[in-house]
């Protein structure tokens, strides 16, 4: 290493992680000295958030910009206002002479962090940091430490974080950012901090933003009583003194004022709508002058809707990436994301419009003219991923959009449906109101054979109607698909009870929810051989009637060597087997909700194969059954199945009555008395039994058979630390620390 030149030591030592580098500064000298400046190039990766404060305090230093230095300066100028000489000199003082020496690499990288750290954060270090008699200038001194990292760093910013307020600040340094390429806006603005932001966007002509959000606006508007409320800044009022130059004209204060001469109605809606119309028009000129953007996020501009139609195609000619989850609800949403070409990620809602017909248009045309046998050559929309949120009244319209639009490009598709309660949390009751008035019935779409996505790898379907319809053949046109999850009302092909078997060969997760999980045939597992995790929940009913114990049980006779968890209950659970786990030899984890009580009953043929499950170590059983268990035959199923089990889980029905059999303390520490691992218990301890074994604990039983006044126990040398959490009725716990060498309740 001592041969090789400085340049390719650091360049080997770039790919070293912060503790390793921690290690080469004790090597050498030529180690110390690469190392350094790549350990302490971003400080918070390596600093423990209880020491950032101290770490704040060091590096504004760094930039001599001190507490006592701001205290003083402050102290000495009574004069607020930002042209008095004690304030310009205060700048001054900030500012390095020319003839000062070069900051070093090490400090300029510093203020790369401290330029990218969260303003919430910073503020709270200004008012922990400030002396409580100086609290009051806690504000001021946030804006002092922003606009002195900022004039630091403003040439390597590469992302920003602009609040209302702030941007005043930030114009002179606009021009200097040449290497911004994100920038957040955070806060409500009026129409003269947007104003600001877009003289700021116009300023800074030599970089190019890739990714902006924009920002949430708060127009002038009346009251239902008549009354107009003035949205001042998010900056609270003590700040205004520091920027009172932009403080709309109305000195910065809330305000109630009844507009005479019609009541307060008719003129008010007039303004409120000139005002509106306003903001909007600022809107656009703010996305106008953003460029060619290649990531936009609006879901905080509540108005984005209505102005999103007259944005012109070039600049959404590099527009990748687009987020809008509060509605398409005013304007044309087929035509916006229609000039959207080279899209590839969408997150959108649309509660009441298809908004992908376009796409459906386009696809049916290149399919007449032969165009879609070109590949991805073809001038089509190549979208690739899609979060979409509709009403329950459009679920089949989009679905079949989507699948005709996008199915030579779609990669990963999530779908949430939102009913009646949804949709209140996300619009007002009025258009909500509207949107069921004018609903009209859906159309099914059926996922079967003939639904081909090539290259989908990803399905998460949340809330599906019964206007999806699951067919014979489902999925099998997804060859590459790996990630499926379903929960919803979806229904299955005509005259059929469950559904089909699907043949997914390169699945790898699959979760079937509420309300189609007890649809779902176990046999579809052996199709899928590089499944590695499964989860089948679905609803368990308050009568245990409802499900009756299956008819037959599938027989787990294939064998899934990548399943690692599995988690079943309801009408699934009742098929479960204990059997079933020596076909995963890979299991770690199992949860069985419903476990029947006759798959409590050993498979003798299996059991003389002798012990399994050597990896799982986290079980979760709830027993629903009315027959007595037999403790030696439950013993023999923990023991052969999952002997080496870390963390247990032994419950009965909660609140069930007195006839349901319940796993009480008692039947627990026998079934349990030979698992050696064995470091968590939980069951429940209300039984007669229970209570006795709990006396026991108290006097010294480890683990054993507590049955009258014969007690039966291990030695405590062989077992380990047991945490054990006995349920009271459903209502509170008793915790039990069982030790080698005592024991005794906590």
């Amino acid at each position: 290493m001592n041969q090789l030149p400085p340049e390719c030591v650091a360049l080997i030592l770039k790919h070293l992680p912060a503790a390793s580098l921690t290690v080469v500064l004790c090597c050498n000298r030529l180690l110390f000295e690469s190392a350094l400046p790549l350990l302490y190039s971003d400080p918070f990766a390596i600093c423990a958030f209880a020491n950032r404060p101290a770490l704040f305090d060091v590096l504004l230093r760094s930039a001599k910009l001190s507490i006592e230095h701001f205290l003083h300066s402050y102290m000495s100028c009574q004069c607020k206002h930002p042209t008095c000489p004690a304030t310009i000199a205060l700048t001054k003082a900030m500012t390095p002479s020319p003839q000062a020496k070069p900051v070093k690499t090490t400090t300029a990288r510093y203020m790369d962090a401290l330029t990218s750290f969260d303003s919430q954060l910073w503020m709270s270090f200004a008012v922990k940091a400030m002396p409580p008699e100086y609290r009051k200038l806690a504000p001021k001194f946030f804006l002092e430490i922003m606009n002195t990292v900022m004039t630091r760093s403003s040439s390597r910013l590469s992302s920003l974080v602009l609040l209302p307020g702030f941007v005043v600040q930030t114009l002179p340094l606009a021009p200097h950012m040449v290497s911004l390429t994100k920038l957040r806006l955070a806060g409500v603005y009026d129409r003269m901090e947007l104003a600001r932001v877009i003289q700021f966007l116009k300023a800074n002509k030599r970089c190019r933003i890739k990714d902006v959000n924009l920002p949430r606006v708060a127009p002038d508007k009346p009251d239902d009583d008549g009354h107009r409320h003035h949205h001042s800044h998010l900056v609270q009022q003590q700040h205004h003194h520091h920027y009172n130059q932009h403080s709309h004209g109305h000195s910065g204060h809330h305000y109630h004022q009844t507009h005479g001469g019609d009541g307060g109605d008719g003129h008010d809606h007039q303004n409120a709508v000139t005002t509106n119309d306003q903001f909007r028009t600022q809107q656009l000129q703010l996305i106008l002058s953003l460029g060619q953007p290649e990531s936009l996020e609006a879901n905080a501009c509540q108005d984005f809707s209505a102005v999103a139609h007259r944005i012109p195609c070039q600049n959404l000619s590099k527009l990748s990436t687009f987020k809008y989850v509060l509605g398409f609800m005013e304007g044309d949403g087929n035509l916006f994301l229609r000039r959207c070409r080279v899209l590839r990620e969408l997150d959108f809602a649309s509660f009441e419009k298809d908004v992908f017909a376009w796409a459906a248009e386009e696809s049916r045309k290149a399919l007449q003219e032969g165009a879609l046998d070109q590949g991805d050559n073809i001038e089509l929309v190549q979208l690739s991923q899609l979060k979409m949120a509709v009403s329950e009244w459009m679920v089949g319209r989009t679905l079949r959009s989507i699948s005709q639009g996008f199915a030579h490009s779609l990669e990963s598709l999530l779908f949430m449906v939102y009913d009646h309660a949804q949709l209140l949390n996300v619009l007002c009751s009025h258009t909500v109101t509207r949107i069921e008035s004018a609903a009209v019935p859906d159309v099914t779409f059926k996922i079967d054979r003939a639904f081909q996505c090539p290259k989908l790898k990803k399905i998460r379907m949340i809330r599906a109607t019964e206007a999806v319809q699951i067919g014979d053949g489902a999925f099998e046109g997804c060859p590459m698909l790996e990630n499926l999850q379903l929960n919803g009302a979806a229904t299955c092909a005509e005259g059929a009870n469950n559904f089909g078997v699907w043949q997914i060969p390169e699945l790898k997760y699959l979760e079937v929810g509420h309300g189609m999980a007890h649809k779902f045939r176990i046999e579809t597992l052996a199709h899928s051989p590089l499944l590695e995790s499964v989860s089948l929940r679905d609803c368990i009913p308050s009568e245990l009637t409802l499900y009756e114990a299956p008819s037959y049980t599938v027989p787990w006779t294939w064998t899934m060597p990548h399943l690692n968890t599995l988690q079943i209950s309801g009408r699934s659970a009742y098929e479960f087997r204990f059997e079933w786990i020596r076909q995963a030899p890979n299991l770690t984890t199992l949860v069985v909700d419903g476990v029947h009580s006759d798959a409590l009953t050993p498979y003798t043929e299996d059991i003389a194969k002798g012990p399994c499950g050597a990896l799982l170590t986290s079980c979760n059983f709830q027993i629903h059954g009315q027959c007595d268990f037999d403790r030696n035959c439950f013993a023999t199923l923990l023991e052969t199945y999952c002997p080496k089990v870390l963390r247990l889980r032994l419950l009965g029905r909660l609140y069930a009555s007195s006839h349901w059999k319940s796993v009480d303390l008692g039947l627990a520490l026998f079934a349990t008395r030979n698992l050696m691992s064995l470091e968590r218990l939980k069951l429940h301890g209300s039984t007669q039994s229970g209570k006795i074994a709990m006396q026991a604990l108290r006097f010294g039983l480890i683990r054993g058979l507590v049955h009258g006044d014969k007690l039966f126990w291990r030695n405590p040398e062989e077992l380990k630390e047991l945490l054990i959490e006995a349920l009271d009725g459903g209502e509170g716990c008793n915790v039990y620390r069982q030790k080698k060498c005592c024991v005794f309740s906590a």
